[in-house]
């Protein structure tokens, strides 16, 4: 944060320098060059002025405590939910808090690597037992994957737009599972949130802080059908990449990512399930990083046949 401090006050000291030249151009008894002169070193000042408000104003959004109703789930451990939460965590937490793909979610690698920007250093942390949810109450992680909120009550980066999503029963299969998984020491170091980043957060290109869920969620009956196709890409982080009408992303701070429903269009529900289960396509053509598709292929044949199902019928 100290390194932060500096980089604005750095941005600000430059922009007074070019407001000290704007002025010392007023003097000037040319009037083009006059006010020429003064345009030019105005406008670098206005520009960096700008720049630092929307820094500050982005670390402001990400850091001041928020609150959220308290959320009440049962999340007792069952065999039923256990293997829920198991399920879940396969297809849907392994791609970013793991490095191998695989359980436990003992801590990812830098998901900043993936941004054709200087983002920060976004590294997920260890979600065993032996990470910091040991510190944590069950209520507290649920309101973690619900509203996105750190038990301090600062924003979490994750992707809580779709999370969110997951009904009670899931949220509550997902705490259980995470408490059962062996405790493994792995110290994840610290996010750090780039200048950048926060800039782009204070103008709302990067929204976080939605406003709490605090209804009950309830998920539809889990069956090959466009209506849970549409509650599976609801809590997946599908659309973050490949658009919010899956046609594809020309990128910013993620990845650019190619149109869905383009492919689909082409593929049957077996090709699509293929797809998935071998990360090459029914052409041939091997799935590119960093599309998660090994995470995607743990889904069952009901739940990718429905996910196909869904994107094949949404509306131009």
């Amino acid at each position: 944060m100290f390194t932060n401090i500096l980089i604005c006050l750095g941005l600000l000291a430059v922009a007074g320098l070019c407001i000290w030249l704007a002025r010392r151009a007023l003097h000037l008894r040319n009037p083009f060059a006059r006010w020429a002169l003064a345009i030019v070193a105005s406008l670098p000042a206005l520009l960096l002025i700008l720049a630092t408000g929307l820094i500050s104003y982005g670390y402001y959004s990400l850091y001041r405590p928020r609150s959220a109703p308290a959320i009440q789930l049962d999340t007792a451990a069952s065999p039923a939910r256990l293997a829920r939460g198991e399920h879940l965590a396969r297809s849907t937490c392994v791609a970013c808090h793991t490095t191998s793909g695989e359980l436990p979610l003992s801590g990812g690698f830098d998901l900043s690597v993936d941004s054709p920007l200087p983002i920060g250093n976004l590294v997920p942390p260890n979600l065993t037992p032996g990470g910091p949810l040991k510190d944590w109450s069950d209520a507290e992680i649920v309101q973690a994957i619900r509203n996105g909120l750190h038990q301090d009550g600062r924003v979490l980066l994750m992707p809580t737009e779709v999370l969110r999503n997951l009904s009670d029963e899931d949220v509550a299969s997902l705490v259980a599972f995470l408490r059962s998984q062996p405790a493994v020491s792995n110290d994840t170091p610290p996010v750090y949130v780039s200048p950048v980043l926060a800039m782009f957060v204070g103008a709302g290109l990067a929204p976080v802080g939605e406003e709490p869920v605090v209804k009950p969620v309830i998920a539809p009956a889990k069956a090959p059908t466009a209506e849970y196709g549409a509650y599976i890409l609801s809590y997946q982080d599908c659309q973050s990449c490949h658009g919010p009408d899956l046609k594809g992303s020309p990128g910013g701070l993620g990845p650019a990512a190619p149109s869905v429903r383009a492919f689909l269009k082409n593929w049957t529900a077996e090709q699509f399930i293929q797809t998935m289960r071998t990360g090459v396509d029914p052409g041939g053509h091997p799935i590119q990083p960093p599309m998660p598709w090994k995470m995607i292929g743990q889904m069952d044949d009901d739940e990718l046949t429905a996910l196909y199902l869904y994107i094949r019928n949404m509306h131009e």
